[in-house]
């Protein structure tokens, strides 16, 4: 009997075939989704990372600036910046953390490398407000844009007259 009803099976049919396939297919969707997400997410930090280190580098530029220069506001900004890198979209993101210390659309673009990108453009800005008469506080906002949606960064320090 045991070998009669091992003769006897017939297997899996074809409709089980192609729904464990149709299972299968939509678990590597999932994971594709799931890891275009997650190159996405990582490529978006290297370039707020890459942002953090022009905006260190600038603040670092202005903070060497002698006081004197600083608070006559000869640090700001003043060149424009080009609106074919810098969109209105971002110079007003860029405008909204800034608030009214400088303008948008003055400023510096910086071209940085990141990861397989040897050449993407950074909208700086450098503003120097004073405070009193033995403070100045210095703004560096840093804009860019990566598949069509604008981000900012803002760092800001107060600098005294030793």
């Amino acid at each position: 009997m045991g070998l009669r009803a091992m003769l006897n099976k017939k297997g899996m049919t074809l409709i089980e075939v192609m729904v464990a396939l149709v299972v299968l297919l939509l678990v590597a969707l999932a994971m594709m989704q799931t890891a275009l997400l997650s190159i996405d997410s990582n490529m978006i930090s290297a370039l707020r990372d890459q942002a953090l280190k022009l905006a260190e580098t600038r603040m670092n530029n202005a903070k060497g600036t002698t006081f004197s220069k600083l608070s006559s506001g000869s640090q700001t900004d003043t060149g424009a910046l080009d609106p074919g890198i810098c969109s209105a979209t971002l110079r007003a993101k860029m405008q909204g953390v800034m608030g009214a210390i400088g303008s948008a659309n003055n400023g510096q673009v910086v071209t940085a490398s990141v990861r397989s990108m040897p050449s993407f453009n950074y909208c700086t800005n450098v503003t120097a407000q004073n405070l009193n008469p033995n403070n100045v506080i210095i703004n560096v906002t840093v804009g860019w844009t990566w598949q069509g949606q604008d981000y900012v960064h803002n760092i800001g320090t107060i600098v005294g007259n030793l």
